[in-house]
C-alpha cells in the first residue's frame, strides 16, 4: 500500500519466502487493535477469515493480532477470488480480505508473518502522522548508529536523509544533516548545524559549527569551519586546515596546507604545506570559460589577493598581500602586483553640511 512507506525489503522477501501454499500474509499483535482487521483463528491457530473492526462480534474484537493490509497471493488465486467478491457488509464495501475466508475454504494453508519492527506497516494519511513516522524512522537510525559507536548530543535533533557509515568513538551534535551516502571515520567530531552530503570524511577530523560540504573527500586530521562549504569535487588531504567562510569548489587542498578565512578556492591545485591568507581568491571564471590555478608547495599566498587564472604559483614562491597575479610565478620568487601608495598630508575630512 502506498500509505505504508516502511515496509522493509527483508520483511517484504521473508513474506514472499514464506508463500509456500498460494497465500501469506503480514500480520502484527497490537496493545489497541481499535478499528482494524482482526486475524481470526481456529483452535489449531490456523488462520480462518479477516473480520472488520465494524464486522466484529464482541469475542473477535478482543483479538489483538490485526491485519496489516500486506500480502503475498499467487495470481493464479486473485483472478479466481477476485470476481467473487462481494459488499454484503455493514460498511457495503468490497472487501479484499474476503479472498482469506475462500482460499480457506479451499483447503489452503495461509502462512503469517510479523515485521520485525511494528512501524513497518504503521499507516501515514495526514502531514502528521507523517512527521510523526518519520521521527520514528530516524529514531530507528540514530539507535543503529549508537550500537555501532556514534555519540550524539541529542539523538532527537539529527536527521540522516540516506545512508549514514559510521566508525569509532564519532560525535555528532544537534542539527545535523546527513544527505546521500555518507561515510565518517574513528574519532570524528561534528559540532552542531551541519548539512553533509555525499561526503567521505576520514579519520580524526574536526567539522565546526554551520558547514556545508558536499561530494568532497576529507582526509585524516583535517579542521573545516565553522560556516565553510566544500562543494562537489573537493579534496582536502590529510591534516590540512579549512577555516572559517571559506568556499572550496573542484580543488585540492594537499598535505598540510591552510586555507584559514574569507577565502574563495575554485578550479586549483593546492600542494603541501602552502598557506593561503585572508581574503584570496582564485579568478577562476572569465565569464566563458573555467581555467585552472596551481599553487606549488611551501608557496605562501599573501592576505586579499586576487589570482587570475590560468596562473602557477611556483614552489616556495610568496604573493605579497593586496596583489592580483595574472602570470605565474617562479619558484622561490616574490611577486607582488599592487599599485603604490600615496599620501598627502593634513587631509581634511568632508564635513556634514548644515539643512
Amino acid at each position: 500500500y502506498g500509505d505504508v512507506p516502511l515496509v522493509s525489503c527483508q520483511t517484504l522477501t521473508a513474506l514472499k519466502s514464506a508463500n509456500t501454499d498460494g497465500m501469506s500474509m503480514l500480520t502484527l499483535t497490537v496493545d489497541n487493535p481499535f478499528g482494524l482487521g482482526r486475524i481470526k483463528r481456529d483452535k489449531d491457530g490456523n488462520i480462518e477469515a479477516i473480520v472488520e473492526q465494524k464486522d466484529a462480534s464482541t469475542d473477535e474484537q478482543s483479538i489483538q493480532e490485526i491485519n496489516s493490509g500486506i500480502y503475498c497471493v499467487d495470481n493464479a488465486l486473485l483472478h479466481k477470488y477476485l470476481p467473487k467478491l462481494s459488499n454484503d457488509n455493514a460498511q457495503q464495501e468490497y472487501y479484499l480480505t474476503d479472498i482469506v475466508k475462500m482460499a480457506v475454504a479451499e483447503g489452503i494453508n495461509i502462512v503469517a508473518i510479523e515485521p520485525e519492527h511494528t512501524f513497518e506497516i504503521e499507516g501515514v494519511n495526514n502531514r502528521q502522522q507523517l512527521a510523526s513516522l518519520e521521527r520514528t524512522w530516524q529514531g530507528k537510525l540514530v539507535a543503529d548508529l549508537q550500537e555501532a559507536g556514534v555519540q550524539f548530543a541529542d539523538p532527537s535533533r539529527v536527521d540522516i536523509r540516506g545512508t549514514l557509515t559510521a566508525g569509532q568513538d564519532v560525535f555528532v551534535d544537534v542539527g545535523v544533516v546527513f544527505e546521500g551516502d555518507c561515510v565518517l571515520g574513528d574519532n570524528v567530531y561534528i559540532e552542531a548545524g551541519c548539512v553533509i552530503k555525499n561526503a567521505h570524511i576520514g579519520n580524526a577530523c574536526h567539522i565546526k559549527p554551520y558547514c556545508v560540504i558536499d561530494r568532497a573527500e576529507i582526509g585524516a586530521g583535517v579542521d573545516v569551519g565553522p560556516f565553510a562549504h566544500l562543494r562537489p569535487e573537493t579534496v582536502l588531504s590529510d591534516n590540512s586546515k579549512v577555516g572559517n567562510f571559506v568556499e572550496i569548489k573542484k580543488s585540492t587542498v594537499g598535505h598540510g596546507s591552510k586555507v584559514n578565512h574569507l577565502s574563495y578556492i575554485g578550479d586549483a591545485t593546492i600542494g603541501t604545506d602552502v598557506n593561503v591568507g585572508a581574503g584570496v581568491i582564485t579568478c577562476n571564471y572569465d565569464g566563458v570559460n573555467k581555467s585552472q590555478t596551481i599553487i606549488e608547495d611551501n608557496a605562501f599566498i599573501g592576505s586579499n589577493s586576487s589570482l587570475v587564472a590560468p596562473v602557477t604559483i611556483g614552489n616556495t614562491a610568496t604573493v605579497a598581500a593586496g596583489s592580483v597575479i595574472t602570470k605565474d610565478v617562479d619558484s622561490k620568487a616574490l611577486a607582488f602586483g599592487r599599485a603604490r601608495q600615496t599620501q598627502k598630508n593634513d587631509f581634511q575630512r568632508p564635513t556634514k553640511k548644515s539643512k
